[in-house]
């Protein structure tokens, strides 16, 4: 299959039809309608050369592509390319040197029309180096700058009717050059107005983008502020509510304290002076049986009560943690809930002599003794084990057993998670932390830290 692209302009066939015709006449139509054939020809190459080569993303590789079918567009024994300073041939065309001097030349004339001669060396004496080689040039340029210049190369010889690629240019050939080189600056300035588009529309494309960002910037700057204002409303509430936390805590102590005393000394003395006149009775009754089984009675229930009122008043508020020290307080505290519970509770305590700040013993005696109501509520222990020990500069407590324990401390029995609750909020009310390691069925351990 033949190529699309080929030039079937035959002028020797039409000179020597004129050697065989005696009549000249008869040439002037065969030469019209093989001019028109042939024009006829270079078009439908020229509008196929173009088609192809709009349809390049880029002009310059479209032309090195298709560089072959330039040379059947218009005849000739070598095409070069000058394109961003690089040099493409194809056929028999100067060397890389010669065109870029050529084309430095052309360019000094500011020429943007076609550049047409048929005797190079006359007007560009250093042609000489390669006149051998071609002596007629057709060239113009792609572009103003920087200077890419198509060129055709031809060999002109003297003498009889040449070949095509030999001949001097022909009208036709720089119609074809004309119609090429305006094609061509008419798809460069198609493509250049199709750049400015995507630019404008890229650039509109970024405006809005960065209106779009700006917006997300002042809803961002407008939702951090408003969460900055929420956050130091927060702070400032949670700082409120830990002072009355603390402030209440507080009170409660000094509640339970005030209670546990009169229970001591107001009810305590009551009860002595109580069991003092139970006494007298019994003495002037000696001889009544019957009141002396009542003053029996009377003795051992004002023993009993006293006895009561007396444990309650420790568990109100140990007089120990204010008298003694955290040491005695949990001592006792354990004694208590090992009668009660029948568990067997081991205590390991390393304080030293020096007593602690009142505020870290209460929290260390209340964060025990809830610690030993989750797990008599709700572990099923056996044994349970308590450390105690004061380090450089902090306070370990820990208080392990050996019951059912929990997967999650959040998902646990709800009394249980109010109880770790209250042991976290009495934590923090002296800077403390707890941590929590437990798995089901195999017990749980409670750490808690206050830093000294």
């Amino acid at each position: 299959m033949q190529s699309g692209i080929e030039n079937p302009t035959d002028f020797d066939a039409a000179a020597r039809l004129v050697r065989r015709s005696a009549e000249p006449a008869l040439f002037e139509p065969i030469r019209a309608a093989r001019q028109t054939e042939a024009r006829l020809h270079s078009s439908r190459l020229h509008d196929e050369l173009v088609a192809r080569l709009s349809q390049e993303s880029d002009l310059s590789e479209g032309l090195i592509r298709f560089r072959s079918h330039l040379m059947a567009l218009i005849p000739a024994r070598g095409v070069a390319l000058w394109l961003r300073g690089q040099h493409l041939s194809l056929g028999e065309a100067p060397p890389a040197a010669d065109i870029a001097a050529l084309v430095a030349w052309l360019e000094s004339s500011n020429r943007t029309d076609v550049f047409r001669t048929n005797a190079l060396v006359d007007v560009y004496p250093p042609a000489v180096a390669f006149a051998p080689l071609a002596n007629a040039v057709l060239a113009f340029p792609l572009s103003p700058a920087p200077a890419d210049y198509l060129m055709w190369f031809r060999q002109v010889a003297p003498g009889a009717v040449p070949e095509p690629s030999q001949r001097p240019w022909q009208p036709i050939d720089m119609e074809a050059a004309e119609r090429l080189r305006a094609s061509l600056c008419g798809v460069v300035r198609r493509r250049i107005e199709g750049i400015a588009r995507e630019r404008k529309s890229a650039r509109l494309l970024q405006e809005q983008l960065m209106r779009q960002v700006d917006i997300g910037l002042h809803r961002s700057k407008d939702a951090t502020q408003t969460l900055q204002e929420e956050t130091r409303r927060r702070v400032a509430v949670e700082a409120d509510l830990s002072q009355l936390l603390r402030r209440t805590v507080e009170d409660q102590e000094a509640e339970r304290l005030r209670i546990s005393r009169e229970l001591h000394d107001t009810l305590g003395q009551t009860l002595t002076l109580f069991q003092l006149a139970v006494d007298d009775i019994g003495r002037n009754t000696a001889d009544d049986v019957m009141a002396q089984a009542r003053v029996a009675e009377l003795k051992s229930l004002t023993v009993d009560l006293g006895r009561q009122v007396r444990q309650l008043a420790w568990e109100i508020r140990p007089p120990a943690l204010d008298d003694i020290g955290i040491e005695a307080a949990i001592r006792h505290l354990l004694e208590v809930w090992s009668e009660k519970s029948r568990i067997d509770l081991e205590l390991h305590i390393t304080l030293g002599d020096a007593r602690l700040p009142p505020a870290v013993e209460t929290t260390l005696y209340r964060v025990l003794q809830e610690a030993l109501t989750n797990i008599v509520r709700h572990a099923a222990a056996k044994h349970v084990g308590i450390v105690l020990r004061r380090g450089a500069d902090n306070l370990t407590m820990i208080v392990e057993d050996d019951g059912c324990g929990f997967g999650d401390p959040e998902a646990g029995p709800p009394r249980a998670r109010l109880g770790l609750l209250g042991i976290r909020e009495r934590l923090s009310l002296v800077d403390g932390t707890l941590e929590i390691e437990s798995a089901r069925g195999k017990g749980t351990a409670l750490f808690a830290r206050i830093p000294l």
